[in-house]
């Protein structure tokens, strides 16, 4: 199995991965604190934004390898995986690989592609609203077209 996106994101090595989240403002700061082992105090997190007070309640799975930060999940049956820790940069490359890429599969499908490889603050609405704003989704729904 592939830890850096396979095959959605393909173009980009650990390396690159390492630099883009660490200038990722949000992800870059999750970084530091994951890399020193200590979480913000209480008012680090009351001047901290939303994404970042959101991707810290998953401290216990965020975890490095090869110098990126994953997201370690299991599936139903108990095999651990490896979500990349997606900077906001690549956010909409990602959406149009799981949604427009794949056959515009809808908000559930969509979402399930995404978790599968990727893990970023606020995934569900962004891939809600990705799909409700589809064009060619929106005209196969509806029935006057």
């Amino acid at each position: 199995m592939s830890l850096l996106g396979e095959p959605t994101l393909t173009s980009l090595t650990a390396k690159d991965w390492e630099r883009l989240q660490k200038e990722d403002p949000t992800i870059g700061k999750l970084r530091y604190y994951k890399e020193n082992g200590k979480q913000p105090n209480k008012a680090e997190k009351e001047h901290a934004s939303e994404e970042l007070n959101l991707a810290l309640h998953e401290w216990g799975k965020l975890c490095f390898r090869k110098g990126v930060l994953y997201r370690s999940r299991h599936t139903r049956d108990g095999r651990e995986y490896f979500q990349l820790v997606l900077p906001s940069s690549h956010r909409s490359a990602a959406l149009v690989g799981a949604h427009d890429e794949t056959g515009h599969l809808g908000q559930d499908r969509t979402l399930d592609l995404l978790r599968a490889r990727f893990y970023w603050p606020h995934m569900s609405s962004d891939v809600k609203s990705k799909v409700l704003s589809c064009r060619r989704c929106a005209c196969r729904k509806d029935p006057l077209r």
